[in-house]
């Protein structure tokens, strides 16, 4: 076999494994799957992730989502849920939750999301959480 010969073998065997880990980690996310239950934690952001929707506490405010957080192929979701802010004594039957959307997408261990507010299409904030992570320096504002 000539150096010629060998590296040429060796380029097609590292370019053969490259297109396999690249379909595999493709292969890893299929329409319909979901973000794994269980906590993320992130700076000043927690997830509380289940099979049945999710709970965020947020710096003075929380969130929650009442259905599967469902992911297309590319770990991308949309779903509704309600965003509440706490400020201050809690009224009778607690902080008023407005309807709000949760968008973003699942890399891996880490999920990047935000959440805006339905009505107003205003922004609460872009957040990163990490899958087994405490959160970081949540505030509660009560």
């Amino acid at each position: 076999m000539t150096i010629t010969t060998s590296v040429v073998v060796r380029s097609r065997a590292f370019t053969a494994v490259l297109v396999l880990s690249i379909g595999v980690s493709f292969a890893a996310l299929a329409a319909g799957d979901r973000v794994p239950s269980g906590e993320w934690g992130g700076d000043h952001v927690g997830l509380a992730v289940t099979e049945q929707g999710a709970r965020a506490e947020f710096d003075c405010a929380f969130g929650e989502i009442n259905q599967p957080l469902l992911i297309d192929a590319y770990g991308r979701f949309d779903v509704p849920g309600t965003y509440a802010q706490q400020r201050g004594p809690e009224r009778e039957g607690g902080p008023q939750r407005v309807p709000a959307r949760f968008a973003g997408q699942l890399s891996g261990d880490s999920l990047l999301f935000k959440v805006s507010l339905t009505e107003s299409g205003e922004s609460m904030g872009s957040f990163t959480v990490v899958r087994g992570r405490a959160p970081n320096g949540v505030r509660k504002c009560r």
